[in-house]
């Protein structure tokens, strides 16, 4: 076959996808089904294995495997042959290549592998600079997605500069109504939210919302996507029941149309089960994780980030239930995989050893508690002061394992007062957890026999426990008599 017959080929395959998001005659929108997304696939791999050394069929078998089938590993296969054939063909300084890089890249964000994935977007970027060709859709690409990759990796204001940067190429180069450019704002939206800028956030999602429900309809796997990320915008700000409302509606296309282990499904499930978590329903909400959990390691593998992320929440909502011991199986994992992404110094691995040494320390292991609630501090203690709150907790941690544990009190003493300054400045002082802080420093000073500073914080304790707990609660109760105590030993030094 010529290669301009095997073009065509590929033309009327690729144009079958594209029939997917089409009107049909009577106007109504076709909406892709699963079993239309598989046949295209299918029909793509087979264009891919028959022309070998065609590098357009490995990488729209790849791209199409990668966005509608979300087979990311199969998908890599033929994006790297097309990527290799571009080298040979026509260089690695060269457009095909620059292409490649990108659609390689794309991939490689999905399955988590952030640093190779911003090592091939920057090689992509040096080529098109060096073009002065910055106005296309790779470049859009590779700003969207490294934007998406500083989100993750929690550096919002990052996240948001790049996501404009692909915004101002992509409306250089289509209409301010085209489908793609919903993808950029939509992106934006969610880097919004991350940041807390709720009011932007929605702005942006409306506005990408507005875009793919005429480019598509209501019902298009591509509008299913906005509406999880308007119902992750309603989840931040507490109001769960239109989060629900958004989910739900987001999740019952996505089953519809894309593949049972698609993890665009699982992700959809894990938010509404942090939904159901956030309600108190933590039976509903186990369910939902555990059903994200199996389609994750199936599609993403299970050394994923998003893997990690799942096994976090389950463990912190069996903590939350007292099951100290399954909590601990499921931060352990998170901790490998998190170590393995991002490295011993970031903030989520610093997050999951404080709560694998609070899940110890609930089951009596006070000693390898104190290792792990030690390495979360000194990654908190290099952190900005947005993360005040978790030094305190991990402080107030270990300055109660060596007080009530160790009973080594001159040590505990500096880990209890740095607690109190990091909750009173966050929380405030009538807290429930300074409120305990209170009570550990109290508990400190009385085995220092130092009964006024005791006195101060038992005092204090007791607003702080009246206000929160309330008068008749039993920790309330014991303050009151802790107190009694410490006036009588006043006394009888006086």
């Amino acid at each position: 076959m010529s290669t301009a017959k095997k073009l065509l080929v590929l033309l009327l395959v690729v144009l079958t996808c594209l029939g997917a998001s089409a009107q049909a005659p009577s106007g109504d929108y076709i909406v892709p089904t699963r079993e239309h997304n598989d046949s295209i696939a299918a029909s793509l791999e087979r264009l891919a294995n028959a022309y070998m050394t065609d590098v357009n069929s490995q990488y729209e078998a790849g791209a199409f495997l990668a966005d509608s089938v979300g087979k990311y590993k199969i998908a890599l296969r033929y994006l790297e042959r097309g990527l290799a054939l571009a080298r040979e063909q026509y260089g690695d300084n060269s457009q095909p290549y620059a292409s490649g890089l990108v659609l390689v890249a794309r991939v490689n964000t999905r399955l988590g592998e952030y640093e190779k994935a911003m090592e091939l977007f920057n090689k992509a970027l040096d080529y098109y600079e060096k073009e002065h060709d910055l106005n296309n859709f790779d470049v859009a690409t590779a700003y969207i997605n490294m934007g998406y990759i500083y989100s993750v990796l929690e550096d919002h204001d990052r996240a948001i500069d790049y996501c404009q940067k692909a915004l101002v190429v992509e409306e250089r180069i289509v209409d301010l109504a085209d489908p793609g450019i919903a993808t950029i704002i939509s992106y934006l939206g969610d880097a919004y939210r991350d940041k807390g800028d709720y009011p932007m956030a929605h702005k942006q999602l409306q506005r990408a919302l507005d875009i793919r429900e005429k480019a598509f309809g209501p019902d298009h796997p591509l509008t299913a996507e906005i509406y999880c990320s308007i119902g992750q915008v309603y989840a931040r700000q507490g109001d769960m029941d239109k989060a629900l409302e958004y989910l739900m509606k987001a999740l019952s296309i996505r089953e519809k149309t894309l593949s049972p282990d698609h993890d665009d499904i699982a992700f959809t499930l894990a938010i509404i089960a942090n939904v159901y978590a956030n309600q108190g329903q933590n039976d509903k909400a186990l369910e939902y994780h555990n059903r994200a959990l199996v389609i994750y390691e199936k599609s993403l593998g299970p050394e994923h980030p998003s893997v990690a992320v799942i096994n976090f929440n389950i463990g912190y909502i069996l903590g939350n239930l007292g099951q100290h011991d399954k909590a601990l199986e499921h931060y352990l994992k998170t901790l490998d995989i998190y170590q393995k992404t991002f490295g011993a110094e970031h903030q989520r691995v610093a997050t999951t050893n404080y709560n694998i040494g609070y899940s110890l320390l609930n089951l009596g292991q006070h000693d390898q508690a104190l290792v792990y609630l030690l390495k979360a501090l000194d990654v908190y203690d290099k952190t900005d002061a947005s993360m005040q709150l978790d030094v305190a907790k991990a402080q107030g941690s270990i300055g109660y394992i060596y007080c009530h544990k160790k009973h080594n009190y001159n040590k505990a003493l500096p880990y209890l007062l740095s607690a109190k300054d990091g909750f009173e400045k966050t929380i405030g002082a009538i807290n429930t957890i300074t409120a305990e802080n209170y009570h550990n420093l109290s508990s400190c000073y009385y085995h220092l026999k130092n009964y006024k500073a005791a006195l101060e914080y038992a005092n204090k304790a007791l607003q702080a426990g009246n206000a929160t707990f309330g008068p008749k609660h039993k920790f309330t109760q014991q303050e009151k008599q802790n107190i009694d105590v410490l006036k009588a030993l006043l006394k009888q030094k006086h």
